[in-house]
């Protein structure tokens, strides 16, 4: 009996799919490192739902899409570009979507119409070179992480060069 009782939680557990929501949110850990790994210190990230574990994981600066005017976007992309910073989009499918639909009418970066750099889990997060717009070939597909069970240390925060560079309030 007292054998049976922990093996019956277990099983019933997995069948509402308690263990799968590790595979699930790993995509967070994963793709913050991967940008992190991978991707230049003056990166800013354009997202909404990675924006926080972005921050988090590979300390890049984000900035979210759904907040402010619709019409800012082209603008954002031009500004970061034209100061010294990439910007880059990680999205999900539903991100896509929402962007194209909401800031697409007036935003050609909002269209999202060029390949993908990166394809994150058959496509689960995408992330999109904001600057270079490039057209053909298919995405890489990093392979998937074994990254072991460990509290990951939050990064320094980022910030922007011409807010660190003036002196600003808004940099400290």
């Amino acid at each position: 009996m007292c054998a049976l009782v922990p093996v019956t939680y277990l099983a019933t557990s997995n069948s509402y799919g308690v263990f799968a929501i590790q595979r699930a949110e790993h995509r967070y850990v994963a793709v913050g490192k991967y940008v992190g790994r991978t991707l230049p210190p003056n990166v800013v990230v354009v997202s909404q739902i990675q924006s926080g574990s972005m921050r988090l994981y590979s300390g890049r600066l984000t900035v979210r899409w759904d907040v402010g005017d619709p019409a800012w976007l082209d603008r954002m992309v031009e500004w970061l570009a034209a100061h010294g910073h990439h910007p880059y989009f990680v999205l999900e499918p539903q991100e896509i979507e929402e962007l194209r639909a909401r800031s697409g009418p007036t935003n050609l970066s909002a269209r999202l119409d060029w390949t993908p750099m990166v394809s994150f889990r058959g496509g689960a997060v995408t992330l999109y070179d904001g600057v270079r717009r490039e057209h053909g070939g298919a995405p890489a597909t990093p392979s998937p992480s074994r990254t072991r069970h460990e509290c990951l240390m939050q990064k320094p925060p980022p910030r922007l060069r011409d807010l660190a560079a003036s002196g600003s309030p808004a940099a400290r």
